[in-house]
C-alpha cells in the first residue's frame, strides 16, 4: 500500500494541474488589439471609449458594466474577431417623452420606465410626465402630438387615480381626460375645436364625452 500511494498522489495533482491548465485556456481572452463601437450617439461612443481605455476589455466585462453605466442602452452584442479586433453594437432605448420628479428631468422611453441619466434643466423639446406613469404611454403621446399648440402649451401631464390623465398647462390650467377606454384622440380635437387654449379657465373637464364642464 504504501509503493501504490504516491502513484496515486502524483496522478491527482497531475489531473489537478492538467484541469487548471485548460480552464486558464478555455476562458482567458484573446489580447484586444482594437475596438469598433457601432452606436446613434457620440456622446456615449466617447464615454465608452474613454472607459474600456481604462479597464480591462474582455466582452463579458464590457456587457456586465457598459449597461449599468449608460442605462440609456438597451442592449449590447460584442464580438471579437479573429484579428482581436472586437465590435460592439449598441441598442438604444426609443426615448419618446420627458418625466420629472419635480427637480430633475428625465429621458423616458416608450416602456414608461425613465431613464436614471436625468438632465438638471428641462429640456427644450419634448412631452413631460410626472408622478406615476403606466407601462403603456404611447396613445397619450400620439394624441397629444396631433395637436402641435397643445404641447407647446402643457406643462406636464400626470396619470391620475390610476386609470386616466390630466394635463396641466403652463398657465397652471387643468384639462382632465377620461379613461383611456375613450377615444382620446377625439378628446384631444375636442379641446382644439372649443378653442380652449385661447381662453382663460382653471379646469377644463372632459371626463364625460357628452358634456363639457369649463370652470
Amino acid at each position: 500500500m504504501s509503493k501504490k500511494f504516491p502513484f496515486f498522489a502524483y496522478l491527482s495533482i497531475t489531473i489537478v494541474i492538467l484541469l487548471y491548465v485548460i480552464g486558464h485556456l478555455l476562458f482567458q481572452s484573446p489580447a484586444i488589439k482594437g475596438i469598433r463601437i457601432h452606436s446613434d450617439s457620440k456622446q456615449i461612443t466617447s464615454d465608452l471609449s474613454q472607459f474600456l481605455k481604462a479597464n480591462k476589455s474582455t466582452p463579458k466585462y464590457i456587457v456586465d458594466n457598459a449597461l449599468v453605466m449608460f442605462p440609456e442602452l438597451e442592449n449590447i452584442v460584442v464580438k471579437n474577431d479573429r484579428g482581436g479586433t472586437l465590435d460592439i453594437w449598441l441598442k438604444h432605448k426609443k426615448i419618446v417623452a420627458i418625466w420629472t420628479d419635480g427637480k430633475y428631468f428625465y429621458p423616458l422611453p416608450d416602456n414608461g420606465i425613465p431613464v436614471m441619466n436625468p438632465f438638471s434643466k428641462r429640456p427644450k423639446t419634448g412631452i413631460v410626465f410626472a408622478g406615476k406613469v403606466p407601462h403603456e404611454i404611447a396613445s397619450i403621446i400620439r394624441a397629444i402630438s396631433s395637436y402641435p399648440e397643445l404641447v407647446t402649451n402643457t406643462d406636464y401631464i400626470e396619470f391620475v387615480e390610476d386609470r386616466r390623465w390630466n394635463i396641466i398647462l403652463k398657465t397652471g390650467s387643468v384639462i382632465k381626460l377620461p379613461e383611456p377606454e375613450q377615444d382620446i384622440e377625439r378628446t384631444i380635437y375636442r379641446i382644439k375645436q372649443l378653442g380652449a387654449l385661447h381662453k382663460t379657465f382653471s379646469e377644463l373637464d372632459l371626463r364625460d364625452s357628452k358634456r363639457t364642464l369649463l370652470k
